[in-house]
């Protein structure tokens, strides 16, 4: 998989950033974190402007900017435990809490684990890209101020119209 500015090419997987300074901002993650010993595991570490190529880092860990801030680029970062306890505590050792996926061949162990997390909205065996209008899309502590989606937005964003039509040679009673 490869990114590219559709604009040149638009057989590409992905797209652009949304500026040069986001792909700044996301090769400043990925580059720190290389440089304290995590690995890339796939993809490649290449940055051009907006156009960030996808990279999978393993060995992540604490000390580097990567593990706390979210880096809004083509990049995965693997943790390792041993545990579903230290699992959990990991994936809660953020100030965000916009989504969550739980991966398990056991659905109640994951649905556990899911209800643990502090997140928004948990996905059990899916992705965490889940946009569907009726549901509603929000988080906790720093990606949380309410939430978007679902009636409470259809109602804050439609306005009640009344629309008649009367048809030739249709006779309304008065």
């Amino acid at each position: 998989m490869r990114a590219e500015d559709p604009a040149l090419d638009d057989t590409a997987a992905l797209g652009s950033l949304i500026s040069p300074v986001a792909g700044g901002r996301v090769e400043k993650l990925v580059t720190d974190a290389i440089s304290k010993g995590a690995n890339i595991r796939a993809g490649t570490a290449s940055f051009n402007g907006a156009i960030a190529q996808p990279v999978v880092l393993e060995g992540v860990r604490e000390d580097m900017d990567l593990y706390y801030q979210e880096s809004f680029g083509p990049v995965v970062a693997i943790f390792e435990f041993a545990t579903n306890e230290e699992a959990i505590r990991l994936a809660n050792d953020t100030e965000y809490g916009l989504v969550c996926s739980v991966f398990s061949k056991d659905v109640a162990e994951a649905l556990a684990v899911g209800r643990k997390i502090r997140s928004g909205s948990c996905h059990i065996n899916g992705a965490t890209v889940y946009d569907e209008p009726h549901l509603p899309l929000g988080g906790q502590k720093a990606s949380g101020f309410g939430r978007f989606g679902g009636m409470a937005c259809v109602n804050e964003f439609t306005e009640d119209r009344v629309v008649t039509i009367k048809a030739p040679g249709q006779h309304y009673p008065i």
